[in-house]
């Protein structure tokens, strides 16, 4: 391999520059060119419409009778004269276009939402109606007309199904029976793919659609569902999370535009409510377009002047020919030099992913070969930052290869991070990194782009599949000293990241899918995509400008934030919820609020999976359940360090009081 120093790399440039100033300079050459920018980061805005330096009006489009009122949004009237508030309908939306899909590379967009709202009874009346939504429509929203009552702001008619530019898709939080709504459901949320009637919806109790409740919608690119989480409002303690979700089309482009607007509609019609937008924010893995700069093609001016007689014809046809003759050898120059700096910077770029690091780097030709060109019967799983296959290696070396998704968060982000995390660590409860792979077809326009990129991380294979399909999906019912061991394996290896590797490394995305298990049961923790490397003494290093993870594990602090903090506490309360769910054998959201309310001596009863049939330890179990309510202290400070809850799981001891108003659940 040909080594260029940066000294030489800058001569190159400088020679380069130089080049192109003589053509720049020259009186009979004009050179028109483009500028170039550096590649925008994935999309992420947060509203917080108490805070008024927290958003600009002008990111906002209100549409209909929908207005900022004070510290929150109305969606619709909200008059001290009851009866304006009838046959009421509004928008308000992004007032910027949100990439969904790029039909060129086939990169899809995956996204997640989180906003707090309420809808409110008129007082002294008890009939409601009709509820709201986030939509995601045509770019820029448009408001149906004569959308008001049951059509929800989102269509004109209930008979059909919006096409074209009408086209949306919809999460419906709908307070009122339709025909076409769940038999005797007034309370219900639903999924609507371009038409009221939903393709899925869950039912709820009468009028528990009143009130402020938090909302958490979600799709995820590869496997296309479309997935939302509603909480009630913590003072109702006898209402349980409610989901809904569907598996959209693939591909997209039957069912909305590679551009969208993203926002919430509302309508009221005979009956009437408050709905109200308090807090709103959004997160895509994908970078919202860059505007486009025109682009002309360089021209070439001979601006000569005519003179008279045929010797300064003559002369000028000369120059002509040496000014012609220079430019193609200043050309070639500058190309042999852009290819000789475009390969340097491809070869070094390849050859340092893996600098530092024990790890050894795959040809592509072997990774493509143990996985049978990477055939769909070889894939093992998949999520939001990559697909899995597994694979044989020349020696006969089971492995998993991860293919790291083009459409993740941005350029080598996930890839980088991966392997300088788990390229760090040698633990037996964390999953052993073998190597990494790098394809890149193109070298000589690196320096432009890398679209030609293909980006592989080597693992062991662990063999016998995740704890989220030992807990669900598998027949055999996984016994309480499997559960314990494994508790303490997931326990061994944070401590390990968090306390052993230095600087520390927070996983940020725990949950009983990335805790992979042998064939005896030992847990490795896996799936870095999403993992960072930080250092205590260092406190701007830890601050993110998104806030990321899978939501039902996320420390809630992280979801109230645009800005977060990576501090080991956040990786403790996903440590605690994961707990929960081996005691429980479900993942059960209201089971933490349960046992916050609950005494001490009732919480085996409650907590211990009935599969179990008593099969377990009670002091082991009481030991975990005490530990998890710890770790999901909504006060990180309160949160044990992992070596304290190591310690703790090894040794025993007397157990800490555990009192219900410790702390309020999320």
């Amino acid at each position: 391999m040909v080594v260029v120093s940066p000294a030489t790399s800058r001569l190159g440039i400088i020679l380069a520059g130089c080049l192109f100033s003589f053509l720049l300079s020259h009186d009979h050459v004009v050179i028109a060119h483009a500028a170039t920018a550096s590649p925008a980061p994935p999309l992420s805005f947060s509203f917080d419409f108490a805070n008024t330096s927290d958003y600009s009006l002008q990111d906002l489009r209100f549409e209909g009778d929908a207005a900022l009122n004070g510290d929150l949004v109305d969606l619709t009237c909200n008059s001290v004269e009851s009866k304006e508030n009838y046959y009421c309908k509004g928008r308000m939306s992004y007032n910027h276009p949100i990439p969904l899909y790029d039909k060129s590379t086939g990169e899809v967009a995956s996204f997640a939402t989180t906003f707090i709202f309420a809808i409110h009874l008129i007082p002294n009346r008890t009939k409601k109606g009709d509820g709201l939504t986030f939509f995601l429509s045509t770019y820029p929203s448009r408001l149906p007309p004569e959308s008001s009552s049951n059509l929800l702001g989102l269509i004109s008619s209930s008979d059909t199904s919006a096409v074209g530019e009408d086209r949306f898709v919809a999460v419906e939080f709908d307070t009122y029976s339709n025909p076409w709504d769940p038999t005797g459901a007034s309370d219900h949320i639903g999924i609507d793919l371009s038409s009221v009637t939903s393709v899925s919806t869950t039912r709820l109790p009468s009028y528990s659609l009143n009130g402020t409740m938090t909302a958490t919608i979600t799709f995820v690119n590869t496997t296309r569902t479309l997935e939302a989480i509603l909480h009630f409002d913590y003072s109702n303690h006898s209402l349980a999370a409610a989901r809904v979700k569907t598996q959209l089309p693939d591909p997209l482009d039957a069912l909305l535009p590679p551009v969208v607007a993203v926002g919430f509609s509302a309508a009221t019609g005979g009956n009437t409510e408050l709905h109200q937008i308090h807090s709103w924010s959004f997160n895509s893995t994908m970078a919202p377009r860059a505007r486009e700069t025109p682009t002309e093609t360089p021209t070439w001016a001979n601006n000569v002047q005519p003179e008279q007689g045929q010797v300064h014809a003559t002369k000028g046809r000369d120059n002509s020919l040496i000014i012609g003759g220079a430019v193609v050898v200043a050309l070639a120059l500058v190309v042999i030099i852009w290819s000789i700096l475009s390969w340097c910077r491809w070869t070094r770029t390849r050859d340092s992913f893996g600098t530092g690091t024990r790890l050894k780097r795959f040809e592509y030709r072997e990774v493509s070969t143990a996985t049978d060109g990477f055939s769909d019967k070889k894939k093992i799983g998949a999520g939001g930052f990559g697909v899995v296959y597994s694979g044989s290696l020349k020696a006969d070396q089971p492995v998993a290869v991860k293919k790291i998704l083009k459409d993740s968060r941005g350029e080598f982000k996930d890839f980088l991070a991966e392997l300088d995390a788990v390229g760090r660590t040698g633990h037996g409860n964390v999953v052993r990194l073998e190597g990494w792979c790098c394809s890149i077809n193109n070298f000589m326009f690196w320096c432009l782009h890398r679209q030609n990129v293909k980006l592989f991380l080597v693992y062991e294979l662990v063999p016998n599949g995740n704890l989220h399909e030992h807990l669900h999906e598998r027949p055999e019912v996984l016994s309480w000293a499997r559960r314990y061991k494994i508790v303490k394996g997931i326990g061994s290896a944070l401590h390990y990241l968090h306390h052993l590797c230095k600087p520390c490394i927070l996983h940020r995305d725990i949950k009983p899918s990335n805790i992979l298990l042998d064939h005896d049961f030992n847990a490795k923790l896996g799936d870095f995509g999403l993992s960072r490397v930080a250092q205590y003494d260092d406190d701007t290093s830890l601050i993110t400008a998104v806030a990321v993870g899978t939501v039902d594990y996320m420390d809630p602090l992280c979801k109230k934030h645009g800005q977060v903090k990576l501090r080991p506490s956040s990786d403790v309360y996903s440590f605690g919820i994961v707990l929960l769910e081996i005691l429980h054998g479900e993942n059960n959201p209201d089971l933490l609020r349960k046992l916050h309310r609950d005494q001490p001596e009732t919480f085996v009863s409650d907590a211990a999976d009935k599969k179990l049939d008593g099969q377990f330890d009670k002091i082991e179990m009481e030991r975990v359940i005490v530990l998890a309510l710890q770790c999901c202290d909504l006060d990180e400070s309160q949160r044990p360090s992992m070596a304290a809850a190591m310690l703790f799981l090894e040794n025993g001891g007397e157990l800490p009081p555990a009192t219900p108003d410790r702390s309020k659940p999320p």
